[in-house]
């Protein structure tokens, strides 16, 4: 029952990549980096809100995260950003739900996702 399509929450994600160092209009470096995306993607996963027996039996007593989501086909990396609509534009400012931690079972997996502030 979980997993059913129609209890599903559609998410936009991006995966970070890595950072690139920043040039001004001239080509010289200053200093500063920027982050790098993946390309946006288009998935459903299931989501719930994080109360305390789910959240302690998954990643443990001190952890705390916003909500959880768990899926057997939807495999996400850590520091992943999740998002709500299509972003716009800063994706580092703009995300809804970031996932900060992965608990993988043996058919599944389970992300605690922290919101932005």
């Amino acid at each position: 029952m979980r997993n059913l399509n129609k209890n599903k929450t559609k998410f936009v994600i991006t995966t970070y990549i890595g950072f690139e160092e920043i040039l001004d209009k001239n080509g010289f470096k200053t200093g500063e980096y920027e982050n790098i995306y993946s390309e946006l993607q288009e998935i459903k996963i299931s989501t719930y809100p994080s109360d305390g027996a789910i959240v302690s039996r998954l990643f443990g007593k001190d952890y705390s995260c916003d909500f959880v989501a768990v899926s057997n086909n939807v495999e996400l990396q850590k520091d992943t950003l999740l998002f709500k609509s299509l972003p716009l534009g800063d994706y580092d400012n703009t995300y809804d739900f970031r996932v900060d931690k992965i608990s993988p079972s043996l058919n599944s997996f389970s992300y605690g996702l922290k919101a932005r502030i």
